[in-house]
């Protein structure tokens, strides 16, 4: 058995798509660094590498950047960390590898979800004061702060194109973002084109790249300019445009509907509904939950090639007099506004996220396929429930290829791929790791990369400008002390009020999410909710210790003086 967290909620997972590296955050305030290997037979080893142990508070989400040579993690101690693994600090003995912090990003709240830019320049942290920060992590500028979402943003993520941003929030809403900085090109110009790294690069004697400092200097201080693209908030019952390009969702009424619908009658809500209401859900309906969702994240993705993009939290109906059911939309890069496919599921979805892995196409995909998507290979992907992980392939959407339940006694809060696409990972609220691992004769035969196609081409061109942008000199040590130093500082003089750990902070995020639910939620009727509520409580209430030993703070009780 792997003490991933010490037995505490894990949070995230991510992989490193340069090695067989991952990480995993949690409620521990540490980031686990660790490494996969196969055998012949296919059995899975994994190894302890690291513990990254600055941050604070629980951490929520940990991101590598799109080259692999950085780290960003998110906490609830409101600072976004950027490491970098240092090869020349000789690691100690209980760890194989030394990482050292390059920034510290300070965010107004906790950091719920980052993500990273395709070309390494920027990250995007999402945060629980409801706003999106974009930072460019190597210069500590923070470019641009979004506050349009009306509650916490529970998931960020950026187009593997460079083009857009996502980003969902528990206010029933999803917002898309293009970046308005850059200049339209000229037509026959590539415009997502990047240098490769023979041309603006050198190696060292460790062959470590050395980039131009120039043109890194130039790079990262670049202006980036987020605007409004499209905001996805409903769904027209004839699947017409029901959403506004542009300009924000006008409807900020709460959604008297019941998160777990079967239980209730869609009409028992209506009575204080004025006419143009009443009108209104006639013709849509609302596509997401909004914060009475019992759920911890939202993380939406982009399939890699950029063309498609997927949404957890949604609900659907098929007319007005339906009853709302969970679902996940599927949206194509050219239709933003509406969906193209929703994939139903017994309560709602807290994660999707894609192979990184495209697969040559079957020879009867044209028949299955009934020409939803029209694309020379196949790509896979995974949705997740708080109980339940399901795996589709883009070939055959309408049937999934694999289904998996009940792996963990509590909420299901991140999924990831390994790198070749073959193990599929699941994080859990119940302090454990689990993964379901793959045949190739399952999954099909992959796509040479002489069959990708200019898209992909130029997000591998992307990753290559990524890794210019993001690297930084191991000679430079004296830098990366200094971040030690500052974090540790912070530490320091901050000691009861920032790194007293609250045991009941897993209690306190629910009840932030929860604090407005009068309805009954999805999990207090699953089958497996006994098992569920005792084993939260048991962690959230052996986990009181602080981080220095320090004694908690007393309450103080105020004295009447007078009437």
């Amino acid at each position: 058995m792997i003490l991933w967290h010490n037995k505490d909620p894990i949070y995230s997972i991510d992989f490193d798509s340069s090695s067989e590296r991952f990480c995993t955050t949690g409620f521990d305030n540490d980031i686990k660094i660790w490494s996969y290997s196969k055998d012949k037979e296919g059995h899975l080893s994994i190894e302890y590498l690291a513990s990254l142990s600055k941050h604070t508070k629980p951490v929520n989400t940990a991101r590598f950047s799109p080259a692999g040579n950085l780290l960003a993690s998110g906490s609830d101690d409101g600072t976004v960390i950027i490491w970098k693994l240092n090869p020349s600090i000789p690691p100690t003995d209980s760890m194989k590898e030394t990482w050292s912090i390059v920034n510290i990003l300070r965010v107004t709240t906790d950091a719920y979800d980052l993500c990273w830019s395709s070309d390494g320049l920027y990250i995007g942290s999402a945060s629980t004061d409801n706003s999106v920060s974009i930072w460019s992590p190597l210069t500590k500028i923070c470019n641009q702060i979004i506050t349009e979402h009306t509650h916490y943003v529970q998931g960020v993520s950026w187009d593997p194109l460079n083009n857009y941003l996502l980003t969902q929030s528990s206010d029933g809403t999803c917002r898309l973002y293009k970046d308005s900085s850059k200049k339209k090109s000229k037509k026959g110009n590539n415009s997502a084109a990047a240098p490769t790294a023979d041309n603006t690069s050198t190696t060292d004697n460790n062959n470590e790249i050395i980039p131009d400092k120039d043109a890194v200097k130039k790079n990262s201080r670049k202006k980036i300019q987020l605007t409004i693209s499209n905001v996805i908030s409903k769904r027209s019952f004839n699947n017409s445009n029901s959403n506004d390009s542009n300009n924000e969702d006008k409807d900020k009424d709460k959604d008297k509907d019941d998160i777990n619908s079967d239980n209730n009658n869609n009409n028992n809500n209506t009575a204080d509904k004025d006419d143009e209401d009443e009108k209104n859900s006639l013709v849509s309906h609302r596509m997401y939950y909004d914060e009475r969702a019992s759920t911890f994240f939202r993380r939406p993705c982009w399939s890699p090639d950029g063309l498609i993009f997927i949404t957890p939290t949604g609900k659907f109906k098929n007319n007005p007099t339906s009853k709302f059911s969970s679902t996940t939309y599927l949206f194509s890069r050219y239709i933003r506004d509406r969906p193209i496919v929703h994939l139903p599921s017994n309560c709602p979805t807290v994660v999707a996220k894609f192979s990184p892995v495209l697969y040559k196409n079957k020879e009867s995909s044209t028949a299955t396929n009934n020409g939803m998507f029209d694309l020379p290979y196949r790509m896979i992907f995974a949705v997740a429930t708080q109980d339940t992980i399901v795996v589709y392939d883009t070939s055959s959407i309408d049937k999934p290829i694999a289904l998996v339940s009940n792996l963990h006694y509590s909420t299901i809060t991140d999924i990831g791929w390994s790198t070749d696409g073959t193990v599929l990972f699941i994080t859990s609220e119940d302090g454990f790791c689990s993964y379901v691992s793959f045949l190739e004769s399952e999954l099909g035969p992959v796509l040479p990369e002489s069959d990708y196609p200019d898209s992909i081409k130029q997000i591998i061109a992307l990753k290559q400008q990524a890794l210019l942008n993001s690297t930084i000199s191991n000679s430079d040590t004296a830098s990366l002390k200094r971040k030690h130093s500052e974090i540790d500082n912070i530490n320091n003089n901050g000691s009861n009020a920032s790194t007293t750990i609250d045991s009941n902070n897993v209690e306190e995020k629910k009840i932030k999410l929860d604090n407005e639910q009068d309805t009954t939620t999805p999990m207090d009727t699953s089958s497996n909710n006994t098992n569920t509520n005792t084993t939260n409580t048991t962690t959230t209430t052996t986990t009181t210790t602080t981080t220095d030993g320090a004694k908690p703070k007393r309450r103080i009780q105020p004295n009447l003086l007078s009437k």
